[in-house]
C-alpha cells in the first residue's frame, strides 16, 4: 500500500496544480496503523505462550481497541475525502480524464495551424534539461514548437493564476496531448506540473510582494489572487523555491 501511495503522489503531482486532500496521506497514516494492530496482537500472542505473562485473549483488549479506533479513522477520513480523478463539465456533469483525453485528441485531428508563428521570432532555443523524452514520437522541433508555445500562453495568459488548472486543462487549451505537455515540460524544466505551475505562481507574488499596490493586503489574499489555494500549499511553495518564507523575503527585500 505504502509503495502504491507514493505512485499515487507522483501522479496527482503529473496533473494537478493545486494538491490539497489528493496526496491521499491519511491512508499512509492508516496503513500505519494496520501495522501497528498486527503488531500489537503478535506480541500479545507471543507473550501468552512463550512468557508467565497471561494476557486474556492473546492480548485482544488493547489489540480490539486499536482496531476499533482504526475503523472509526477509516471511516471518519473517507467521509471527509473529496473526488481526486473527476473533472466537472460546465453544465455540472462529471467527465473523466479519459473523456477529457479524447476531447484534446479530436480537437487536434481538427487543428492544423497550431503553434505556427512561434518561431517566427528570433529567440533563443531551450535548454533540454531532461533527455529521457527523446523518443517520445515528437520531432526535436516539434518538442521546440511545443514548448515555446507553452511558454508564449504562459507569459500572455497566466493560466497558473487559475487556482483549479489541471495538466488536462492547460493541454485543452494548447491543443496537445496532456502526455505531451507533461513530457515537455520534464523535458526543458526538469519539472513535474506542480512545480511548474507553482514556481509561476510564486514567481508573481514575489513581484506582488514588492509592489506597493500589495501593502494593505495579506500574504494569503495575495497567495489566493495569484492561484494558490491554502495558506499552507502557499507557504511551502513559497519556501521551496526561494528558500526562505514569504515574510523574511518581504523584510529582506525592503
Amino acid at each position: 500500500m505504502l509503495v502504491q501511495l507514493r505512485k499515487h503522489r507522483n501522479q496527482v503531482e503529473r496533473i494537478f496544480s493545486n494538491t490539497e486532500s489528493k496526496y491521499l496521506d491519511w491512508l499512509k497514516f492508516l496503513a500505519w496503523g494496520i501495522i501497528t494492530v498486527w503488531i500489537i496482537s503478535s506480541v500479545g500472542m507471543l507473550l501468552y505462550n512463550f512468557s508467565g505473562f497471561k494476557i486474556p485473549q492473546y492480548g485482544g483488549e488493547a489489540g480490539n481497541l486499536a482496531l476499533c479506533g482504526l475503523i472509526f479513522l477509516i471511516g471518519y477520513f473517507g467521509v471527509r475525502q473529496e473526488d481526486i480523478f473527476n473533472f466537472i463539465k460546465k453544465e455540472g456533469s462529471a467527465i473523466s480524464t479519459q473523456e477529457i483525453t479524447l476531447n484534446i485528441e479530436t480537437e487536434l485531428s481538427n487543428d492544423k495551424t497550431r503553434l505556427v508563428g512561434i518561431l517566427s521570432e528570433e529567440k533563443p532555443i531551450p535548454k533540454v534539461l531532461n533527455d529521457k523524452y527523446k523518443n517520445s514520437g515528437l520531432s526535436r522541433q516539434k518538442s521546440l514548437e511545443l514548448f515555446e508555445a507553452l511558454t508564449t500562453l504562459m507569459q500572455d495568459k497566466k493560466p497558473y493564476q487559475e487556482s483549479d488548472l489541471t495538466l488536462f486543462t492547460l493541454a485543452k487549451q494548447l491543443k496537445i496531448h496532456p502526455n505531451h505537455l507533461s513530457q515537455r515540460i520534464n523535458q526543458y524544466n526538469n519539472q513535474n506540473f506542480f512545480d511548474y505551475i507553482n514556481e509561476h505562481r510564486v514567481n508573481d507574488v514575489k513581484e506582488a510582494l514588492l509592489c506597493a499596490k500589495y501593502d494593505n493586503h495579506s500574504f494569503l489574499g495575495i497567495a489566493h489572487e495569484f492561484g494558490f489555494n491554502s495558506k499552507a500549499s502557499f507557504n511551502r511553495a513559497f519556501k521551496k523555491f526561494t528558500g526562505v518564507t514569504p515574510s523574511e523575503f518581504k523584510k529582506t527585500a525592503h
